[in-house]
């Protein structure tokens, strides 16, 4: 038997949260890993928060400093935990 292997891919789905909803919930990828959103932060009722296989991570960018990574993680462990 012949199974399709799925492969890891960096993929910029901006403006189509739609189309990666249909494809979670659907065969056509395994899962996704997100840093980002849009809206940021994704309202509580977004579909993306109770699809099993999504991730999510905070979004850091630019210079970060030693402060604002424990705040950002404090606030990410917070969210995981409501």
């Amino acid at each position: 038997m012949c199974t399709r292997r799925k492969s890891r891919r960096r993929v910029d789905l901006t403006g189509k949260v739609y189309t990666l909803i249909s494809a979670l919930a659907g065969d056509s990828i395994a899962g996704a890993f997100l840093d980002t959103a849009s809206p940021e932060p994704l309202p509580p009722e977004d579909p993306l928060w109770s699809a099993p296989n999504c991730l999510h991570s905070m979004h850091l960018s630019g210079r970060s400093q030693t402060g604002m990574i424990q705040r950002a993680a404090r606030l990410f462990l917070d969210n995981l935990q409501t």
